[in-house]
């Protein structure tokens, strides 16, 4: 009987191993459909309850280079035109390898039966030549996060995915043919002796005047002169010395003018671009951020000296405003200005902000830029209209080490959009004010705090019971045994 009694504890033990099986499944499913120099993205949500309500979604691709180099390559993406959504922005960090989607303003809800189609991913080639680019989503934490209700921000677990997508022609491949044809090029020149042969026959032709000193001994002489033309074509044998051609192996080095081109393409407004700029406009002198987010310190020197001038970096939901009466010092680290914006950060800076909030939900977004401006700054972010239009916010900087620092306090217009005045940049943070008189009374700030962790426990009240249960179960059977035993 003591066999059957550890039967049905080891099949009990093997059942409450099933749920934890669940707990370790994703939440989300990413799909990356790659066709040539595009890529397909949706998200699917395991749940599909979990995608009532979501009005917007933040998903991180990771992207790295797999032939070619990044600063070759122009990243974009190109939202589906049926996606739900007021705000819909991306942001492609080269220094970090990383692009940002942002999709906001989804008041009807942005998942359909749990799914949503994204867009397209994509890459050009600025010049030319071959690239492929690796692309990989759920490979971090962060990977993607979802807000419900305007304050309900939650993190969902996803399984890496990853696709390839190339574009350019392959240039590079072509180039060795080239380079193994150049000995057949040396051979012709070896052919040319030959050639030079030629010339030594011609000194036969010399003798008929050899024939002629029968007349008079004068012209013997001249044959003399004439062995001269028989150092001449000593001379052709020059031509031999063609072989120089084989220095025509120089244009295989041609390929530096691809070097050049591919350094050209560095993402970036160059000085020359930004003297330009500021010659052809004036007053407000403007740069799209969008795909070439840095900016040479150039711009920074030209306002100073500009007066009545202010300088926008305008980028997909956001832009920076600086004014020349602003500009204190024109010197920027390293030299240029990476106007991105980040709407992640690192999960010990996550906890630090949570920790301070007490659960209260929060935006947080850090700068490419690290360090003091050159001058005070205006940063414009456009925030999801739904959630925050007419909303007081707390701005907080959030350092390294250390609790997070009250900066302002700002109030979103009627659109959503907030504007942040900062003479430094790194990691922050917006807060609805918890006393807001403009909040909804019928919806406190972390009202829906305890609904993502019913969501995300879910499972935990069903593993519960079940165990309950099946320890009944083998109390019983014991009790049964041991009386038919006793019998």
């Amino acid at each position: 009987m003591n066999k059957q009694i550890k039967r049905l504890i080891v099949a009990a033990m093997m059942i409450l191993a099933l749920p934890m099986q669940i707990f370790a499944a994703s939440e989300a499913a990413a799909s990356i459909q790659a066709n040539g120099n595009q890529a397909s993205v949706s998200v699917s949500l395991q749940n599909q309850a979990a995608g009532e309500g979501v009005t917007a979604l933040q998903m991180i691709l990771d992207v790295q280079v797999a032939v070619g180099s990044l600063n070759q390559a122009q990243v974009g993406f190109t939202f589906n035109e049926n996606l739900p959504g007021t705000i819909q922005r991306y942001s492609y960090n080269q220094e970090k390898h990383t692009l940002t989607i942002y999709v906001a303003g989804a008041k009807n809800g942005l998942f359909t039966n749990g799914s949503v189609d994204l867009g397209n991913i994509s890459v050009t080639s600025n010049t030319g030549d071959y690239i492929k680019l690796s692309i990989t989503t759920g490979d971090r934490e962060d990977s993607l996060q979802i807000l419900s209700g305007g304050t309900n921000l939650k993190t969902m677990s996803m399984q890496a995915v990853t696709a390839n997508i190339e574009a350019g022609t392959a240039v590079v491949p072509t180039q060795p043919p080239q380079e193994t044809s150049q000995p057949s090029v040396t051979a012709t020149p070896t052919a040319k002796p030959s050639v030079t042969a030629t010339p030594t026959a011609k000194p036969s032709a010399t003798a008929a005047p050899t024939a002629k000193p029968g007349a008079t001994t004068a012209p013997t002489a001249k044959p003399g002169a004439t062995t001269a033309p028989t150092a001449k074509p000593g001379a052709t044998a020059a031509p031999g010395a063609t072989v120089a051609p084989d220095a025509t192996a120089v244009p295989g080095t041609t390929a530096a003018p691809n070097e050049e081109a591919a350094i050209s393409g560095t993402g970036e407004y160059t000085a020359s671009d930004v003297e330009k700029a500021f010659k052809e406009q004036g007053g407000i002198v403007e740069f799209d951020v969008t795909n070439k987010a840095i900016v040479d310190a150039k711009a920074f020197a030209l306002l100073k000296d500009a007066e009545n001038t202010t300088l926008r970096l305008s980028g997909n939901g956001y832009t920076w405003n600086f004014k020349a009466a602003d500009i204190t010092d024109s010197s920027v680290v390293g030299n240029s200005f990476n106007s991105a914006i980040q709407f992640a950060v690192k999960d010990s800076i996550k906890q630090k902000i949570e920790s301070f909030l007490e659960g209260n939900d929060y935006i947080a977004f850090e700068t490419a830029y690290s360090g003091t401006l050159p001058g005070k700054a205006t940063l414009e972010l456009q925030l999801d209209k739904a959630a925050y239009a007419g909303k007081t916010l707390e701005l907080y900087y959030q350092p390294e080490n250390g609790d997070a620092e009250l900066v302002s306090e700002v109030t979103a217009d009627a659109n959503g959009m907030v504007s942040l005045s900062l003479d430094h940049c790194s990691v922050y943070f917006l807060a609805i004010k918890t006393n807001n008189a403009n909040a909804d009374a019928s919806q406190p700030v972390n009202a829906t705090t305890s609904v993502v962790i019913s969501e995300s426990t879910s499972n935990v009240p069903v593993a519960g019971i079940v165990a309950i249960v099946l320890l009944v179960v083998v109390i019983a059977a014991v009790v049964v045994i041991r009386r038919r035993n006793g019998n």
